[in-house]
Protein backbone atom coordinates (compact mmCIF):
# COMPACT_ATOMS: atom_id res chain seq x y z
CA UNK A 1 0.00 0.00 0.00
CA UNK A 2 1.39 3.39 -1.06
CA UNK A 3 -0.06 6.79 -0.18
CA UNK A 4 0.58 9.63 -2.63
CA UNK A 5 -0.66 13.23 -2.18
CA UNK A 6 -3.06 14.26 -4.94
CA UNK A 7 -1.12 17.49 -5.45
CA UNK A 8 2.00 15.43 -6.18
CA UNK A 9 0.10 13.37 -8.75
CA UNK A 10 -0.76 16.60 -10.55
CA UNK A 11 2.88 17.70 -10.53
CA UNK A 12 3.99 14.32 -11.83
CA UNK A 13 1.44 14.37 -14.63
CA UNK A 14 2.57 17.82 -15.84
CA UNK A 15 6.33 17.27 -15.52
CA UNK A 16 6.31 13.72 -16.92
CA UNK A 17 4.36 14.83 -19.99
CA UNK A 18 6.91 17.57 -20.73
CA UNK A 19 9.95 15.42 -19.95
CA UNK A 20 8.82 12.44 -22.03
CA UNK A 21 7.57 14.70 -24.85
CA UNK A 22 4.11 13.17 -24.69
CA UNK A 23 1.37 14.95 -26.62
CA UNK A 24 -1.68 16.13 -24.61
CA UNK A 25 -3.89 13.51 -26.28
CA UNK A 26 -1.50 10.61 -25.73
CA UNK A 27 -1.33 8.56 -22.55
CA UNK A 28 1.61 8.97 -20.20
CA UNK A 29 3.78 5.82 -20.05
CA UNK A 30 3.52 3.55 -17.03
CA UNK A 31 4.62 5.13 -13.75
CA UNK A 32 6.49 3.11 -11.12
CA UNK A 33 6.04 4.12 -7.48
CA UNK A 34 8.62 2.72 -5.06
CA UNK A 35 8.31 3.29 -1.32
CA UNK A 36 11.24 2.72 1.05
CA UNK A 37 12.13 3.78 4.59
CA UNK A 38 14.06 6.66 2.98
CA UNK A 39 11.26 8.10 0.84
CA UNK A 40 8.94 7.71 -2.12
CA UNK A 41 10.22 7.61 -5.72
CA UNK A 42 8.13 7.95 -8.90
CA UNK A 43 9.64 7.33 -12.33
CA UNK A 44 8.63 6.89 -15.96
CA UNK A 45 10.56 6.45 -19.20
CA UNK A 46 10.52 6.10 -22.97
CA UNK A 47 13.25 5.04 -25.37
CA UNK A 48 14.52 8.64 -25.64
CA UNK A 49 13.93 10.12 -22.17
CA UNK A 50 13.33 9.27 -18.50
CA UNK A 51 12.26 11.23 -15.43
CA UNK A 52 12.07 10.50 -11.72
CA UNK A 53 10.98 12.33 -8.57
CA UNK A 54 12.05 11.65 -4.99
CA UNK A 55 9.95 12.63 -1.96
CA UNK A 56 11.84 12.24 1.34
CA UNK A 57 10.05 10.52 4.21
CA UNK A 58 9.49 7.19 5.96
CA UNK A 59 7.38 4.69 4.05
CA UNK A 60 6.67 1.00 4.35
CA UNK A 61 8.53 -0.85 1.60
CA UNK A 62 6.28 -1.44 -1.41
CA UNK A 63 6.23 -1.00 -5.19
CA UNK A 64 3.46 -0.48 -7.71
CA UNK A 65 3.43 0.04 -11.47
CA UNK A 66 0.40 2.05 -12.55
CA UNK A 67 -0.89 3.34 -15.90
CA UNK A 68 -0.32 7.03 -16.59
CA UNK A 69 -4.09 7.55 -16.69
CA UNK A 70 -4.16 7.12 -12.90
CA UNK A 71 -2.35 10.44 -12.52
CA UNK A 72 -5.01 12.18 -14.62
CA UNK A 73 -7.93 10.55 -12.79
CA UNK A 74 -6.69 11.18 -9.25
CA UNK A 75 -4.84 14.49 -9.45
CA UNK A 76 -6.00 17.54 -7.51
CA UNK A 77 -4.56 20.71 -6.00
CA UNK A 78 -5.11 19.39 -2.46
CA UNK A 79 -2.76 17.30 -0.33
CA UNK A 80 -5.40 14.61 0.27
CA UNK A 81 -3.81 11.18 -0.18
CA UNK A 82 -4.52 8.58 -2.85
CA UNK A 83 -4.01 5.01 -1.67
CA UNK A 84 -2.55 2.67 -4.31
CA UNK A 85 -2.73 -1.08 -3.69
CA UNK A 86 -1.67 -4.13 -5.69
CA UNK A 87 -4.44 -6.71 -5.95
CA UNK A 88 -4.02 -10.49 -6.10
CA UNK A 89 -5.71 -10.61 -9.50
CA UNK A 90 -3.00 -8.34 -10.94
CA UNK A 91 -5.08 -5.21 -10.91
CA UNK A 92 -4.31 -1.87 -9.23
CA UNK A 93 -6.78 -0.37 -6.78
CA UNK A 94 -6.74 3.42 -6.21
CA UNK A 95 -8.92 4.98 -3.52
CA UNK A 96 -9.35 8.56 -2.32
CA UNK A 97 -11.96 11.01 -1.14
CA UNK A 98 -13.46 13.84 -3.15
CA UNK A 99 -14.72 16.03 -0.34
CA UNK A 100 -16.87 13.66 1.72
CA UNK A 101 -17.40 11.23 -1.15
CA UNK A 102 -15.18 8.11 -1.20
CA UNK A 103 -13.99 7.11 -4.68
CA UNK A 104 -12.54 3.84 -5.90
CA UNK A 105 -11.05 2.94 -9.29
CA UNK A 106 -9.46 -0.23 -10.65
CA UNK A 107 -6.71 -0.33 -13.26
CA UNK A 108 -4.95 -3.07 -15.17
CA UNK A 109 -1.29 -3.40 -14.26
CA UNK A 110 0.70 -2.10 -17.26
CA UNK A 111 2.55 -4.66 -19.32
CA UNK A 112 6.29 -4.91 -18.87
CA UNK A 113 7.98 -2.06 -20.73
CA UNK A 114 10.34 -2.96 -23.55
CA UNK A 115 12.24 0.37 -23.54
CA UNK A 116 15.15 -1.11 -21.58
CA UNK A 117 16.61 -0.47 -18.15
CA UNK A 118 16.16 2.85 -16.43
CA UNK A 119 19.28 4.99 -17.04
CA UNK A 120 21.99 5.12 -14.41
CA UNK A 121 23.08 8.42 -12.88
CA UNK A 122 26.60 9.48 -13.94
CA UNK A 123 29.33 9.13 -11.34
CA UNK A 124 30.51 12.66 -12.08
CA UNK A 125 28.02 15.52 -11.88
CA UNK A 126 28.91 19.23 -12.12
CA UNK A 127 26.90 21.57 -9.92
CA UNK A 128 25.62 24.80 -11.51
CA UNK A 129 23.55 27.68 -10.25
CA UNK A 130 19.82 27.53 -11.01
CA UNK A 131 20.05 29.92 -14.05
CA UNK A 132 21.25 26.86 -15.99
CA UNK A 133 17.62 25.75 -16.25
CA UNK A 134 16.37 29.14 -17.40
CA UNK A 135 19.22 29.18 -19.94
CA UNK A 136 18.09 25.79 -21.26
CA UNK A 137 14.53 27.12 -21.41
CA UNK A 138 15.57 30.18 -23.44
CA UNK A 139 17.71 28.02 -25.71
CA UNK A 140 14.86 25.56 -26.29
CA UNK A 141 12.59 28.45 -27.26
CA UNK A 142 15.22 29.57 -29.79
CA UNK A 143 15.59 26.16 -31.45
CA UNK A 144 13.46 25.06 -34.41
CA UNK A 145 11.37 21.89 -33.88
CA UNK A 146 10.45 21.64 -37.59
CA UNK A 147 13.92 21.62 -39.13
CA UNK A 148 15.08 18.87 -41.48
CA UNK A 149 18.43 20.08 -42.84
CA UNK A 150 20.38 20.78 -39.66
CA UNK A 151 19.93 19.63 -36.06
CA UNK A 152 18.28 22.95 -35.18
CA UNK A 153 15.89 21.19 -32.79
CA UNK A 154 18.91 20.47 -30.58
CA UNK A 155 20.95 22.63 -28.23
CA UNK A 156 24.72 22.55 -28.45
CA UNK A 157 26.33 22.27 -25.01
CA UNK A 158 29.99 23.16 -25.37
CA UNK A 159 31.98 21.45 -22.65
CA UNK A 160 35.26 23.31 -22.90
CA UNK A 161 33.63 26.73 -23.36
CA UNK A 162 30.90 26.11 -20.78
CA UNK A 163 28.27 27.61 -23.08
CA UNK A 164 24.87 26.77 -24.57
CA UNK A 165 24.13 27.57 -28.21
CA UNK A 166 20.77 27.44 -30.01
CA UNK A 167 19.53 28.71 -33.37
CA UNK A 168 16.62 28.34 -35.77
CA UNK A 169 18.49 29.79 -38.73
CA UNK A 170 17.08 33.30 -38.22
CA UNK A 171 18.05 33.96 -34.62
CA UNK A 172 20.97 32.80 -32.49
CA UNK A 173 21.35 32.70 -28.70
CA UNK A 174 24.67 31.91 -27.01
CA UNK A 175 24.84 31.77 -23.19
CA UNK A 176 27.98 31.16 -21.19
CA UNK A 177 29.30 30.81 -17.66
CA UNK A 178 28.32 27.17 -17.01
CA UNK A 179 30.28 24.15 -15.84
CA UNK A 180 29.99 20.88 -17.76
CA UNK A 181 31.94 17.74 -16.77
CA UNK A 182 33.03 16.99 -20.36
CA UNK A 183 35.25 18.72 -22.90
CA UNK A 184 33.55 17.98 -26.22
CA UNK A 185 30.39 19.53 -27.69
CA UNK A 186 27.20 17.49 -27.20
CA UNK A 187 23.69 17.92 -28.63
CA UNK A 188 20.77 18.02 -26.20
CA UNK A 189 17.22 17.77 -27.62
CA UNK A 190 15.15 20.92 -27.06
CA UNK A 191 12.49 20.41 -24.39
CA UNK A 192 9.55 22.31 -22.94
CA UNK A 193 10.46 20.74 -19.60
CA UNK A 194 12.89 23.54 -18.76
CA UNK A 195 10.09 26.11 -18.79
CA UNK A 196 7.75 24.03 -16.63
CA UNK A 197 6.68 25.90 -13.49
CA UNK A 198 6.07 22.64 -11.63
CA UNK A 199 9.82 22.03 -11.44
CA UNK A 200 10.36 24.77 -8.88
CA UNK A 201 12.26 25.00 -6.59
CA UNK A 202 15.23 24.14 -8.79
CA UNK A 203 18.21 24.30 -6.44
CA UNK A 204 20.62 22.62 -6.40
CA UNK A 205 21.14 21.93 -10.12
CA UNK A 206 23.79 19.56 -11.45
CA UNK A 207 24.50 18.03 -14.84
CA UNK A 208 26.42 15.02 -16.06
CA UNK A 209 26.85 12.58 -18.95
CA UNK A 210 27.14 8.83 -19.11
CA UNK A 211 27.45 6.95 -22.38
CA UNK A 212 24.75 8.35 -24.69
CA UNK A 213 22.59 9.78 -21.87
CA UNK A 214 22.69 13.25 -20.35
CA UNK A 215 21.40 13.70 -16.79
CA UNK A 216 20.17 16.89 -15.14
CA UNK A 217 19.37 16.85 -11.42
CA UNK A 218 17.03 19.65 -10.29
CA UNK A 219 16.15 19.49 -6.61
CA UNK A 220 13.90 16.44 -6.17
CA UNK A 221 13.73 15.84 -9.97
CA UNK A 222 16.19 13.96 -12.13
CA UNK A 223 15.86 14.12 -15.92
CA UNK A 224 17.57 11.78 -18.39
CA UNK A 225 17.63 12.30 -22.14
CA UNK A 226 19.48 10.68 -25.02
CA UNK A 227 22.04 12.87 -26.71
CA UNK A 228 21.96 13.49 -30.44
CA UNK A 229 24.45 11.39 -32.38
CA UNK A 230 25.71 11.72 -35.97
CA UNK A 231 23.82 15.00 -36.38
CA UNK A 232 24.93 18.19 -38.10
CA UNK A 233 24.78 21.38 -36.05
CA UNK A 234 25.68 24.63 -37.85
CA UNK A 235 28.84 26.60 -37.10
CA UNK A 236 27.47 29.65 -35.33
CA UNK A 237 30.74 31.35 -34.35
CA UNK A 238 30.96 33.06 -37.73
CA UNK A 239 27.78 35.01 -36.96
CA UNK A 240 29.13 36.62 -33.78
CA UNK A 241 30.94 39.94 -34.07
CA UNK A 242 32.98 42.02 -31.68
CA UNK A 243 30.99 44.90 -30.24
CA UNK A 244 34.04 47.11 -30.78
CA UNK A 245 33.50 46.89 -34.54
CA UNK A 246 29.90 48.13 -34.36
CA UNK A 247 29.20 51.38 -36.16
CA UNK A 248 26.10 52.15 -34.07
CA UNK A 249 24.97 51.26 -30.57
CA UNK A 250 21.63 51.76 -28.90
CA UNK A 251 21.30 51.86 -25.12
CA UNK A 252 17.77 51.48 -23.80
CA UNK A 253 16.88 52.81 -20.36
CA UNK A 254 14.71 50.57 -18.14
CA UNK A 255 11.76 52.95 -18.60
CA UNK A 256 12.03 52.94 -22.38
CA UNK A 257 12.52 49.16 -22.45
CA UNK A 258 9.34 48.64 -20.42
CA UNK A 259 7.43 51.11 -22.57
CA UNK A 260 8.58 49.38 -25.74
CA UNK A 261 7.86 45.86 -24.45
CA UNK A 262 4.30 46.84 -23.49
CA UNK A 263 3.64 48.82 -26.66
CA UNK A 264 4.90 46.42 -29.32
CA UNK A 265 1.98 43.94 -29.03
CA UNK A 266 -0.51 46.81 -29.39
CA UNK A 267 0.92 48.22 -32.63
CA UNK A 268 -0.88 47.64 -35.95
CA UNK A 269 0.54 45.12 -38.40
CA UNK A 270 -0.35 44.61 -42.07
CA UNK A 271 2.25 41.89 -42.75
CA UNK A 272 1.75 38.97 -40.37
CA UNK A 273 4.50 36.89 -41.98
CA UNK A 274 7.40 39.25 -41.28
CA UNK A 275 5.80 41.80 -38.90
CA UNK A 276 8.16 44.61 -39.95
CA UNK A 277 9.12 47.54 -37.77
CA UNK A 278 11.58 50.30 -38.59
CA UNK A 279 14.07 51.45 -35.97
CA UNK A 280 15.05 55.00 -36.92
CA UNK A 281 18.17 56.28 -35.15
CA UNK A 282 18.57 59.50 -37.14
CA UNK A 283 18.26 62.09 -34.39
CA UNK A 284 15.47 60.96 -32.06
CA UNK A 285 15.23 57.25 -31.33
CA UNK A 286 11.92 56.06 -32.69
CA UNK A 287 10.23 52.96 -34.03
CA UNK A 288 7.77 53.08 -36.88
CA UNK A 289 5.13 50.59 -38.04
CA UNK A 290 2.70 50.78 -40.95
CA UNK A 291 -1.02 50.67 -40.30
CA UNK A 292 -3.90 50.46 -42.77
CA UNK A 293 -4.05 54.25 -43.08
CA UNK A 294 -0.88 55.86 -41.70
CA UNK A 295 2.21 54.84 -39.73
CA UNK A 296 2.44 54.76 -35.95
CA UNK A 297 5.61 55.94 -34.24
CA UNK A 298 7.01 55.21 -30.79
CA UNK A 299 9.46 57.83 -29.54
CA UNK A 300 12.02 56.60 -26.98
CA UNK A 301 12.69 59.83 -25.12
CA UNK A 302 15.33 58.58 -22.65
CA UNK A 303 17.44 56.16 -24.70
CA UNK A 304 20.61 57.12 -26.53
CA UNK A 305 22.50 56.25 -29.70
CA UNK A 306 26.28 56.03 -29.83
CA UNK A 307 27.97 56.20 -33.22
CA UNK A 308 26.63 56.74 -36.72
CA UNK A 309 22.95 57.48 -37.54
CA UNK A 310 21.26 54.37 -38.88
CA UNK A 311 17.89 52.97 -39.90
CA UNK A 312 17.12 49.27 -39.36
CA UNK A 313 14.18 47.33 -40.76
CA UNK A 314 13.46 44.23 -38.68
CA UNK A 315 10.87 41.72 -37.56
CA UNK A 316 9.36 43.12 -34.36
CA UNK A 317 9.09 39.64 -32.81
CA UNK A 318 12.87 39.36 -32.49
CA UNK A 319 13.08 42.82 -30.98
CA UNK A 320 10.35 41.89 -28.48
CA UNK A 321 12.18 38.68 -27.63
CA UNK A 322 15.43 40.55 -27.00
CA UNK A 323 13.55 42.72 -24.53
CA UNK A 324 12.02 39.69 -22.79
CA UNK A 325 15.47 38.17 -22.50
CA UNK A 326 16.57 41.31 -20.66
CA UNK A 327 18.89 42.86 -23.25
CA UNK A 328 19.24 46.63 -23.10
CA UNK A 329 22.30 47.25 -25.32
CA UNK A 330 21.98 46.72 -29.09
CA UNK A 331 24.87 46.84 -31.56
CA UNK A 332 24.50 47.44 -35.30
CA UNK A 333 27.05 46.80 -38.03
CA UNK A 334 25.05 48.12 -40.99
CA UNK A 335 21.49 48.11 -42.39
CA UNK A 336 21.93 44.65 -43.99
CA UNK A 337 23.88 42.99 -41.17
CA UNK A 338 22.22 41.00 -38.32
CA UNK A 339 21.53 42.89 -35.12
CA UNK A 340 23.41 41.75 -32.03
CA UNK A 341 22.76 42.15 -28.29
CA UNK A 342 25.08 41.24 -25.47
CA UNK A 343 25.26 41.52 -21.70
CA UNK A 344 28.58 39.89 -20.94
CA UNK A 345 27.67 36.21 -20.63
CA UNK A 346 24.97 36.14 -23.32
CA UNK A 347 24.74 37.10 -26.98
CA UNK A 348 21.56 37.27 -29.06
CA UNK A 349 21.67 37.79 -32.82
CA UNK A 350 18.88 37.99 -35.38
CA UNK A 351 18.59 38.64 -39.11
CA UNK A 352 17.13 41.94 -40.31
CA UNK A 353 14.74 42.66 -43.17
CA UNK A 354 15.43 44.42 -46.47
CA UNK A 355 16.46 48.01 -45.64
CA UNK A 356 14.83 49.25 -48.87
CA UNK A 357 11.46 48.30 -47.34
CA UNK A 358 11.93 50.47 -44.25
CA UNK A 359 8.95 52.68 -43.40
CA UNK A 360 9.65 56.30 -44.23
CA UNK A 361 8.91 59.18 -41.83
CA UNK A 362 5.77 61.22 -42.40
CA UNK A 363 4.02 64.09 -40.67
CA UNK A 364 0.80 62.05 -40.74
CA UNK A 365 2.12 59.45 -38.31
CA UNK A 366 0.38 58.79 -35.01
CA UNK A 367 3.03 59.39 -32.34
CA UNK A 368 3.39 58.00 -28.84
CA UNK A 369 6.29 59.01 -26.58
CA UNK A 370 7.73 57.06 -23.68
CA UNK A 371 7.30 58.58 -20.19
CA UNK A 372 9.76 61.22 -19.07
CA UNK A 373 10.02 63.70 -16.25
CA UNK A 374 10.81 66.53 -18.67
CA UNK A 375 7.41 67.73 -19.91
CA UNK A 376 8.92 70.17 -22.44
CA UNK A 377 11.01 67.42 -24.02
CA UNK A 378 7.97 65.20 -24.41
CA UNK A 379 5.93 68.02 -25.93
CA UNK A 380 8.60 68.81 -28.52
CA UNK A 381 8.89 65.12 -29.37
CA UNK A 382 5.18 64.55 -29.87
CA UNK A 383 3.49 67.79 -30.95
CA UNK A 384 5.89 69.26 -33.50
CA UNK A 385 4.95 69.53 -37.22
CA UNK A 386 6.63 67.64 -40.03
CA UNK A 387 10.29 66.97 -39.27
CA UNK A 388 13.10 66.61 -41.77
CA UNK A 389 14.97 63.33 -41.31
CA UNK A 390 17.99 62.03 -43.17
CA UNK A 391 17.75 58.24 -43.35
CA UNK A 392 20.67 56.06 -44.38
CA UNK A 393 20.08 53.84 -47.41
CA UNK A 394 16.62 52.73 -46.30
CA UNK A 395 15.12 56.12 -47.23
CA UNK A 396 16.87 56.77 -50.55
CA UNK A 397 14.47 54.60 -52.54
CA UNK A 398 10.94 55.86 -52.99
CA UNK A 399 9.53 52.47 -53.91
CA UNK A 400 6.91 51.06 -51.61
CA UNK A 401 7.93 48.20 -49.24
CA UNK A 402 7.98 44.79 -50.88
CA UNK A 403 4.83 42.82 -50.17
CA UNK A 404 2.95 45.89 -48.96
CA UNK A 405 -0.37 46.79 -50.54
CA UNK A 406 -0.90 50.23 -52.04
CA UNK A 407 -3.22 52.22 -49.75
CA UNK A 408 -5.86 54.45 -51.37
CA UNK A 409 -5.49 58.19 -50.86
CA UNK A 410 -7.46 59.26 -47.84
CA UNK A 411 -8.20 62.48 -46.08
CA UNK A 412 -5.92 63.28 -43.16
CA UNK A 413 -7.64 62.43 -39.89
CA UNK A 414 -7.46 64.51 -36.75
CA UNK A 415 -6.17 62.63 -33.71
CA UNK A 416 -6.68 63.51 -30.09
CA UNK A 417 -3.43 64.64 -28.40
CA UNK A 418 -1.62 61.79 -26.68
CA UNK A 419 -1.05 62.44 -23.01
CA UNK A 420 2.49 61.87 -21.74
CA UNK A 421 1.90 62.85 -18.13
CA UNK A 422 -0.10 59.76 -17.16
CA UNK A 423 1.09 56.20 -16.69
CA UNK A 424 2.00 53.93 -19.57
CA UNK A 425 -1.27 51.96 -19.60
CA UNK A 426 -3.36 55.11 -19.96
CA UNK A 427 -1.12 56.33 -22.78
CA UNK A 428 -1.57 53.11 -24.70
CA UNK A 429 -5.32 53.17 -24.06
CA UNK A 430 -5.58 56.74 -25.40
CA UNK A 431 -3.57 55.84 -28.48
CA UNK A 432 -5.75 52.81 -29.21
CA UNK A 433 -8.89 54.93 -28.79
CA UNK A 434 -7.51 57.51 -31.19
CA UNK A 435 -6.72 54.84 -33.75
CA UNK A 436 -10.22 53.37 -33.51
CA UNK A 437 -11.83 56.78 -33.92
CA UNK A 438 -9.67 57.60 -36.91
CA UNK A 439 -10.35 54.23 -38.51
CA UNK A 440 -14.10 54.76 -38.11
CA UNK A 441 -13.91 58.17 -39.76
CA UNK A 442 -11.85 56.84 -42.65
CA UNK A 443 -14.23 53.95 -43.22
CA UNK A 444 -17.18 56.35 -43.26
CA UNK A 445 -15.36 58.64 -45.70
CA UNK A 446 -14.51 55.71 -47.99
CA UNK A 447 -18.11 54.55 -47.96
CA UNK A 448 -19.34 58.07 -48.77
CA UNK A 449 -16.88 58.40 -51.65
CA UNK A 450 -17.89 55.02 -53.04
CA UNK A 451 -21.57 55.95 -52.90
CA UNK A 452 -21.06 59.36 -54.59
Amino acid sequence: MINVPRRLLRQLRIVFRHALRTSPRASIPAVVFRATPHGLTARAQTEEAAIEYHLPGKYSADEASVPGDLLVDCEHRSDDPVTIENQKDGQILASWRDGKTPLLMRYQTPEQSNVGEFPDCPERMAENVSPLISALRDASQTADPTTVRYALDYLELRGEAGSICATDGKQLLVQGGFTFPWEENVLLPRSTLFGCKELRPLTPVSIGKRDSWLTISMGPWRYYTKLGEDLRFPNTDDHLRSADSAGTRLNLTPTDAQFLAQSLPELPCIDEEYQPITLDMNGQIMLRVKGESQPTELVLTQSSRIGEPLCINTDRRYLARALRLGFREFTFFGPNVPTQCSDGSRQYVWAVLDPQSAIKPTSKAVRLASPTGDVETVKSATDHPQRKTEMKEATTDDKKPSGAAESPRRKKAAFSPVSTNGDLSSMIAEARTALREADGKLRALSAALAAS
